[in-house]
């Protein structure tokens, strides 16, 4: 699950520095948290992630060992390698928080699921990937790659606002309510389409 040369490249050098996070994602106590063994490489799935044009609403949290032969993986960056049900590749780049459990530190690692994962009700496979870069941003000194794991996006309903505002479903001469309600459809819809090209200050997409 790697794109192109070049973009596999120029990703390597996605700066994650939790001190300029504007904001922080609370690690849930009521949800279930899925672990990542770094022996075996596998990966524990939910059975599904999220429902179909779904955006931001689900955070699946993931957890792993902070270090891993003794090789402390926190700072590293880590992202998220998926492939739709459309079978498009892409990447979420997210930043994991260190928790101290017991006897050994824990990395939690949030995947925000975004509207390129949902673009398609079906089966999704993700991986994690963790690099380190030398202090010069030159070299990748260290990897760690998981095993492929699955889930799915659940069907939803999905009625674009704009065909049916230009269908004609609104008679604003004959029917006044529906006038406002016809003004408000067609806000939403712009709000919708400016947030949609917003930046989010907790994760990178990279198609």
């Amino acid at each position: 699950m790697i794109t192109s040369p070049k973009e596999y490249e120029s990703l390597y050098y996605v700066i994650n520095d939790p001190n300029n996070v504007s904001a922080c994602i609370a690690i849930p106590h009521d949800e279930p948290i899925y672990e990542i063994n770094l022996d075996t490489r596998e990966v524990q799935a939910p059975e599904f992630l999220s429902v179909l044009e779904d955006h931001n609403s689900e955070i699946i949290w993931f957890k792993a060992d902070r270090f891993y032969d003794n090789f402390d993986l926190y700072g590293s960056t880590c992202w998220i390698q998926y492939r739709n049900a459309n079978k498009e590749e892409h990447i979420c780049v997210t930043i994991p928080k260190v928790i101290k459990e017991t006897n050994h530190d824990i990395l939690y690692i949030p995947w925000p699921i975004c509207g390129p994962a949902t673009k398609a009700a079906g089966k999704i496979e993700f991986a994690f990937h963790f690099y380190k870069m030398s202090e010069d941003g030159k070299q990748v000194y260290y990897n760690l790659n998981t095993k492929p794991a699955t889930s799915k996006i659940l069907h939803g309903m999905s009625i674009n606002p704009t065909d049916f505002l230009e269908n004609g479903q609104f008679d604003s001469e004959e029917n006044p309510k529906y006038a406002e309600l016809e003004l408000l459809l067609r806000q939403l819809t712009e709000d919708y389409s400016r947030l949609e090209k917003e930046y989010n200050v907790y994760w990178l997409e990279a198609e």
